[in-house]
């Protein structure tokens, strides 16, 4: 539903946040996640559902924790 589009918007909009942050291109971040830049492009656009597997190649690529590729939890 809704709530799962907004995540998985989220999701992708944190990942290229800690892309930039790293300095890393569309291309270059693909390319270390063995991942064609179309796919990596929508990740980041939260149009794709994508894998457990998939998030451990991108927290891999990207230098970082699974953990970080989720936007921070807001308070109630």
């Amino acid at each position: 539903g809704a709530a799962f589009r907004r995540l998985r918007r989220a999701l992708g909009l944190q990942i290229r946040r800690l892309r930039e942050h790293r300095g890393f291109t569309l291309n270059q971040a693909a390319d270390r996640c063995e991942m064609s830049f179309v796919h990596w492009y929508r990740v980041e656009a939260g149009q794709v559902n994508i894998t457990l597997l998939t998030l451990m190649r991108v927290a891999e690529a990207l230098n970082a924790e699974v953990r970080d590729l989720f936007p921070p939890s807001r308070s109630p």
